[in-house]
């Protein structure tokens, strides 16, 4: 509820416009409560004004025949994105799951975080226009 609250005050880091707008994000919008509560959500930073945010859920994914944590949410900045990707990987190995997570093909910049933290980009998801 408390990200809910900071969601609605416009205190919570999202996507960056320009991001959206490079990507060409069709019909963006903002999540919904009942889409935010769907999620378990790690705050990093002030409680008042986070620095990051990530939210995730631990699900069983078909294509791998596994369970995983799923990340579908990560913002913020830098170090704050790279606090919470570390975070998420270690806690999932501790119960024995590996993080997966989408991004789009042309996001460089985390492609290179995430292959400094030793993840590896092994599939590609596919979208109808």
């Amino acid at each position: 509820m408390y990200v809910s609250q900071l969601f609605a005050e416009g205190k919570l880091p999202s996507v960056p416009q320009d991001t959206i707008r490079r990507y060409r994000v069709p019909d963006h919008r903002d999540m919904r409560i009942e889409e935010l509560a769907a999620l378990t959500w790690i705050i990093v930073g002030p409680a008042d004004h986070p620095l990051g945010v990530a939210g995730f859920r631990d699900v069983y994914c078909y294509s791998r025949s596994a369970d995983v944590r799923q990340v579908e949410h990560i913002a913020g900045s830098r170090r704050a994105v790279f606090e919470l990707i570390g975070f998420l990987i270690a806690d999932a190995a501790v119960i024995g799951r590996r993080c997966v997570g989408v991004m789009h093909e042309g996001n460089a910049k985390m492609a290179a975080l995430l292959g400094r933290m030793g993840c590896r980009s092994d599939r590609v998801q596919w979208e109808s226009e």
